[in-house]
């Protein structure tokens, strides 16, 4: 499943249904939850889109793809000069150093599918496939920057209630735990010391009288 965040809060403005590609069980590794469900890596990115030529020098040399996940359409693949299938376009989204790839399927009204290889090397980051009907949505949370969860649909949910906790107050985010045991430390320290004060004072007034 993909989630679109809504201004990077839990509220989410799309919830969709996303195909995996062939070769995403060799990106990452895969795990069993308690249940001995298996479950793929959360990933919790920024959404990019580039109107450039797929493949082009241009589109590999964009730093704003640099650890983001970038959007992109089927047409524009079969449009670019520069690559040949989706396995070399998610190669070149690699090259500019996105973290993954979501292919919009905008051919004929066709519905996602499982991409292939094609014979290719298999590229080292995840790609994923999405109904044309999500394109508009997903290209305007680009344009914007939007953050989206990419991950199982219970992985996701959990995700989202952990940023709800953590926005309502109820989770202490590290930094400021951290601080906050360093001030406590310091306020204990204080108090030992003026403690000890105290008491020297004290032997002191003993040893006049």
């Amino acid at each position: 499943s993909i989630y679109v965040l809504h201004d990077n809060t839990s509220q989410t403005v799309l919830e969709t249904a996303a195909v995996s590609a062939r070769w995403n069980h060799m990106t990452y590794k895969s795990h069993e939850d308690p249940d001995g469900k298996r479950s793929s890596k959360l990933m919790r990115l920024k959404l990019v889109a580039d109107s450039s030529e797929v493949g082009s020098e241009e589109y590999i040399n964009d730093p704003k793809k640099n650890g983001h996940a970038v959007v992109m359409s089927r047409l524009a693949i079969r449009r670019s000069t520069h690559v040949k299938n989706w396995a070399q376009a998610v190669a070149a989204a690699e090259k500019a150093k996105a973290s993954a790839v979501i292919v919009v399927n905008d051919i004929d009204n066709m519905e996602p599918f499982r991409m292939g290889l094609f014979g290719e090397d298999a590229p080292s980051i995840p790609g994923f496939m999405v109904s044309y009907r999500e394109g508009p949505v997903l290209n305007a949370a680009a344009a914007c920057h939007a953050e989206i969860l990419i991950g199982g649909r219970e992985q996701v949910l959990g995700e989202i209630k952990r940023i709800e906790k953590e926005a309502s107050g109820d989770s202490i985010p590290r930094g400021i735990e951290k601080e906050d045991k360093e001030q406590e430390r310091a306020r204990t320290r204080q108090s030992e010391d003026d403690d000890k004060d105290e008491d020297e004072q004290q032997q002191q007034q003993q040893q006049q009288q």
